[in-house]
């Protein structure tokens, strides 16, 4: 069974905040997150180009190695199952 902890949460204790002391979300965020438009810029263009570096990878042509071994496994007796 759970036991319910009443006690004041625990204060974060770091190099900036050698005390322990409590830190409220806008302390804790880094400087650089408070403009949000940046991030989200920044997220676009990462996902438009790994969207372009999975597109280029989905076009490349399986390898003939590969092809044989379907065609080999589609051929079995069995086709290709494991039991």
């Amino acid at each position: 069974m759970a036991r319910h902890d009443n006690s004041p949460p625990k204060k974060a204790q770091s190099a900036e905040n050698p005390a322990g002391a409590a830190m409220n979300a806008s302390e804790a965020a880094p400087a650089y997150a408070s403009d949000g438009r940046e991030a989200l810029q920044r997220q676009g263009a990462l996902g438009l180009r790994l969207k372009a570096l999975y597109d280029e990878v989905a076009d490349e042509p399986l390898p003939n190695d590969f092809i044989d071994l379907l065609a080999r496994l589609s051929d079995a007796p069995d086709g290709g199952e494991r039991s």
